[in-house]
């Protein structure tokens, strides 16, 4: 298995063209072994995703949350969906240059319609994760 490293570059609250909030984030991914290393820059890959929130799931939470209420906890919630959707992205295949992903109320069961994340435990913007990238098999499968 190999491990890339990711950091989030920026972080944009894009205008309003649909019925949700939508950030684009502009990320780096690095395998691991060129990370702090000289070849690090010219190893380093850019991407970008606009993670969507819907008004109503936005709503539902700052109405039920008590850890959803200031602009600054929602957007460490917002660093940690783009983060989760980015390790998922990179364990399933190839990663695109830029994706758009949005989240909406049936994304998020929880009791009492509460946002799942506590803004105190998620990691500051720009804090680098790492990803275990899975050995994806070569050619087809013979039955």
């Amino acid at each position: 298995m190999n491990e890339v490293v990711v950091f989030f570059d920026s972080m944009k609250k894009l205008d309003r063209v649909s019925l949700a909030k939508k950030f684009l984030f502009k990320f780096m991914v690095v395998d691991r072994a060129f990370w702090g290393m000289p070849e690090q820059r010219s190893k380093t890959q850019e991407h970008y995703v606009i993670i969507g929130i819907t008004d109503s799931l936005w709503a539902i939470w700052e109405k039920n949350s008590t850890t959803f209420n200031t602009p600054a906890d929602q957007e460490k919630v917002i660093v940690e969906i783009a983060r989760r959707e980015i390790d998922q992205r990179i364990k399933e295949g190839p990663l695109p240059e830029e994706f758009a992903i949005d989240k909406g109320s049936y994304d998020y069961s929880t009791p009492n319609n509460q946002c799942p994340y506590d803004p105190a435990l998620i990691a500051d913007f720009g804090t680098p994760f790492v990803v275990t990238v899975p050995n994806r098999p070569i050619g087809f499968k013979a039955e």
